[in-house]
């Protein structure tokens, strides 16, 4: 079975590996760094801001 090719709402970036989330593709490469950025490292405000895009597009 070939693996499909999908683009992160994260990176933008394309890869095979990753999970959906709210109907959106995020990489394995952006999944790790969400889980491991630390709430006083500079990168945390980026992932925050990343995220309330893709959540954003589904508000209730």
């Amino acid at each position: 079975m070939e693996k499909q090719i999908k683009t992160c709402s994260v990176c933008h970036e394309q890869h095979t590996k990753g999970i959906e989330v709210f109907s959106s593709f995020i990489c394995q490469h952006c999944e790790v760094e969400i889980v491991e950025v630390d709430s006083s490292h500079f990168r945390y405000q980026l992932v925050v801001d990343q995220l309330k895009r893709i959540s954003g597009a589904f508000s209730y």
